[in-house]
């Protein structure tokens, strides 16, 4: 026996299934577990240079007044990073790997 759906009907369904995703599902589903602040805190570079030597190990990065006018588009080799600090900086754009 087949099932006709009316419109209302069939956008009803679909809203529920994004609603039973967003308040049911998600919560639920994990994607990495959270890191503590004191690791990140001694995962932090303050040096570019150094960051890149091993970037699998950088958690945390701190370019504050450094006199940056753009943002380094190496920044997008550390897959880790969790903190970016760019305090006191004259940013007047982002490049687009980034941004």
């Amino acid at each position: 026996m087949k099932y006709h759906l009316n419109k209302f009907q069939k956008e009803s369904y679909q809203y529920w299934k994004v609603y039973f995703f967003l308040f049911i599902l998600f919560p639920f589903l994990s994607f990495g577990q959270e890191i503590d602040p004191t690791f990140i805190a001694e995962h932090t570079y303050i040096d570019l240079k150094d960051a890149l030597k091993n970037p699998e190990d950088v958690y945390g990065l701190d370019l504050s007044a450094t006199g940056l006018r753009e943002l380094p588009t190496k920044i997008v080799r550390f897959k880790e990073l969790r903190k970016l600090e760019l305090n006191f900086n004259i940013l007047t754009n982002l490049p687009p790997e980034i941004g």
